[in-house]
């Protein structure tokens, strides 16, 4: 069983904290009305949801689902968290679709490179998947997550000012966390911290990328710095992005040269001054496919500004009762 998170809401607490139990210590039976999540910290917890019988040892979790009866079916001593959460956090996917969920992870990995950061992409297309249990291999990711759990658990006891909207937001980062750690096992290559020598070039030409959008760069100049065939490192960057170097160049530059236009109030000679490549290089080719007129935009006169270059015409039409009528698509 594997579960996929709603973006869409806020998930509400209604109980956590940790216990440490007594020795000989067994779960009591109950049929969950909600969702409970376990984090074993030390010793053992065993425990039957229906017919299902698991073995929880320490970096171990399980989320037990609502309408499901769970109890202790022997004996132990451990020291774990929980935490309680609605049913509308979740929707449920079968082992067997395991096939299609990976796919997705796949597709979440290059979304950050192909969707608009101005949009609701970015929410609605990411699916973040978590297993109904599993083991947490890496011991930076438990240490976090306790982290997390420990501030939980401080801010209930202690109930300041919309310390609930707190937790629920620490408990968003611990489902970020888990579903990590299991991407990084079944997706090695995308394990982010043991990274491919190819993975580590890519990222480390992501961010020469964002150092350096507003100068020119040319094949050559990349070729140079690190040290490879820019063919090779071409097919690379799509093999990991799904985009080629220099189409994300593009939406680099495009996506601040937006934030520029819609977010600051300076002049046109100012704002050619701080990025004249993100501005004169990127858009002439480009105008036609990140623009198009409104539905409402029929006047001849306004739509043969179309054929402007994309920054002048937007410099030209931010002012006006035009900018509204057009929709910019990166």
């Amino acid at each position: 069983m594997y579960f996929s998170f709603n973006s869409s809401i806020l998930p509400h607490i209604s109980f956590m904290n940790k216990c440490t139990t007594t020795e000989q210590w067994k779960h009591h039976r109950r049929t969950a009305t909600e969702y409970v999540l376990f984090i074993i910290l030390s010793g053992e917890m065993y425990l039957q949801e229906d017919n299902n019988k698991y073995t929880l040892q320490p970096g171990d979790y399980i989320f037990l689902q609502p309408g499901h009866t769970h109890f202790g079916y022997k004996t132990s001593q451990c020291e774990y968290y929980y935490i309680h959460f609605p049913q509308n956090c979740f929707s449920e996917w079968d082992c067997h679709e395991i096939t299609q969920i990976t796919q997705i992870l796949i597709n979440n990995t290059k979304l950050a490179y192909q969707c608009d950061p101005f949009s609701e992409d970015l929410y609605t297309k990411y699916k973040l998947f978590i297993p109904k249990d599993c083991h947490i291999h890496a011991h930076s990711i438990l240490q976090q997550i306790s982290m997390h759990m420990d501030e939980i658990a401080r801010l209930e006891k202690q109930q300041l000012s919309h310390y609930k909207l707190i937790c629920s937001s620490l408990f968003i980062q611990i489902l970020i966390l888990i579903s990590r750690d299991f991407v990084a096992h079944i997706l090695p290559e995308y394990n982010h911290n043991s990274l491919s020598e190819n993975t580590q070039k890519v990222y480390s030409l992501i961010n020469y990328i964002h150092m350096n959008y507003a100068e020119p760069i040319s094949s050559q100049q990349i070729s140079e710095y690190f040290e490879i065939n820019f063919d090779s490192l071409n097919r690379l960057f799509k093999q990991q992005t799904g985009v080629t170097i220099f189409h994300y160049i593009k939406q680099v530059r495009l996506n601040h040269a937006r934030e520029l236009l819609t977010t600051t109030e300076l002049n046109l000679n100012a704002r050619l001054c701080l990025h004249p490549h993100s501005f004169f290089r990127s858009f002439p080719d480009c105008h036609k496919f990140h623009l198009r007129p409104h539905p409402d935009m029929h006047n001849t006169d306004c739509k043969q500004h179309l054929y402007l270059p994309h920054f002048l015409l937007m410099l030209q039409l931010q002012s006006t009762k035009l900018l509204p009528l057009l929709t910019i698509q990166l």
